[in-house]
């Protein structure tokens, strides 16, 4: 019971707070996601493996970009969950 009753706080909070992302923002990170997906392809390509300036370059621009996407994969998990929350107690 202290789990459900735990989930109806949260999802409560997030429903009231109005705890969603800004489209321009959502935006910013989803090109985030889409293009640390790309650099991830490209390095494990024979292409680049055997340039390496290339190599360098993709490896500079993924590590940029690892923070945002890290966080932006973890907020998107939490994202989920409350909405499962609110599933739930509605």
């Amino acid at each position: 019971m202290f789990y459900y009753e735990l989930l109806w706080i949260n999802a409560t909070i997030y429903r009231q707070k109005g705890i969603y992302m800004d489209d321009s923002m959502r935006k910013r990170l989803e090109a985030t996601l889409v293009r640390f997906k790309e650099i991830e392809e490209e390095l494990s390509s024979n292409e680049v493996a055997s340039d390496v300036k290339k190599l360098t370059a993709l490896s500079k621009e993924r590590g940029s970009l690892e923070p945002a996407y890290l966080k932006y994969v973890e907020y998107l998990k939490l994202e989920e969950n409350a909405k499962g929350a609110l599933d739930i107690i509605e």
